[in-house]
C-alpha cells in the first residue's frame, strides 16, 4: 500500500478504517491501466463523470470484487480518490512509457492549477515532480530497454538514443528561431496569439520524439508566444 494512501482519503474529508484501506488498495493493484484507462482515470480524478458509464461500472466492479460492501453508486468522491491512487500506482510501478503518459495526462489536465483543485492536490504535484526528474534522465536507457541485451547492443542502443535526442533538440531550435508554424507555414505574428496557444503546443508535441519531453518546454512555448505577440509588418 502507498504510504500516503490513508492521507489522501483524510485530506479529501473521507477517512477510512485500516481494513477498508487494505481492501481498496487490493482493488488499486488489481486494476489494469492502459492509455485509454489513464485518460478516463484523470477525468474522474478531476471530477468529470459525464459519459463514462461503461468505465465507471468496470472501475466500481473492480473494487467490489475486493470488498463486497463497496457501493456501486453515490460514491463519486471516493471514486475520484481511487482514480488518483490508480494513477499514482501507475506512475510509480508501471513501465516508463505508461508512467510518463499517466503523469503527462495529470499535469496537462491540471492546466497549471487554473482549474478547480482536485480532491487530492498532492497527486498532480507528485506527477509534476516525477516528470521533472524524468526530463533530466530521458537520455538514459531504462531497465526495460536493456533487458536481455549484451554490452555491445546496449552501447549501440544508447548511441541511437543520443542521436535521436540531438535530432529532436535541433529540430525544435529551428522551429523556435523560424518564428512560424510548421503546419501552416505562416508566421506566428500573423497567426495571432489565440490560435498560437493551441497550435504551438501541438507542433511541439509533434517534434518531441523522446517522452516525456524537454525540461525547457515551458520556456520554448513562451518564446513562441512572444513571437505571436510581435507587431505585424
Amino acid at each position: 500500500m502507498h504510504s500516503q494512501f490513508s492521507e489522501w482519503f483524510r485530506s479529501a474529508g473521507l477517512p477510512q478504517e485500516d481494513d477498508v484501506l487494505q481492501k481498496r488498495w487490493a482493488g488499486v493493484e488489481a486494476f489494469e491501466v492502459d492509455r485509454d484507462e489513464s485518460v478516463a482515470l484523470v477525468e474522474v480524478f478531476f471530477g468529470n463523470f459525464d459519459n463514462k458509464e461503461t468505465f465507471l461500472e468496470a472501475f466500481r466492479k473492480n473494487f467490489q470484487d475486493a470488498d463486497t460492501a463497496f457501493r456501486m453508486r453515490g460514491n463519486n468522491l471516493e471514486l475520484s480518490i481511487l482514480a488518483g491512487a490508480e494513477l499514482m500506482d501507475c506512475i510509480e510501478r508501471a513501465n516508463s512509457e505508461q508512467a510518463d503518459f499517466a503523469a503527462l495526462a495529470l499535469v496537462a489536465c491540471a492546466v497549471q492549477n487554473l482549474r478547480r483543485p482536485p480532491c487530492v492536490p498532492e497527486i498532480p504535484e507528485h506527477a509534476a515532480q516525477y516528470l521533472a526528474q524524468r526530463n533530466i534522465s530521458r537520455s538514459k536507457l531504462d531497465e526495460s530497454e536493456t533487458k536481455g541485451l549484451d554490452a555491445a547492443h546496449i552501447e549501440i542502443k544508447q548511441i541511437r538514443r543520443d542521436l535521436d535526442l540531438l535530432g529532436e533538440e535541433t529540430n525544435i531550435l529551428w522551429w523556435i528561431f523560424g518564428e512560424a508554424s510548421r503546419d501552416s507555414n505562416v508566421a506566428w505574428a500573423k497567426v495571432g496569439l489565440n490560435q498560437t496557444v493551441i497550435m504551438a503546443g501541438k507542433e511541439l508535441s509533434d517534434l518531441t520524439k523522446i517522452l516525456p519531453g524537454s525540461s525547457s518546454s515551458s520556456a520554448l512555448l513562451d518564446r513562441v508566444l512572444k513571437s505571436a505577440k510581435k507587431r505585424r509588418t
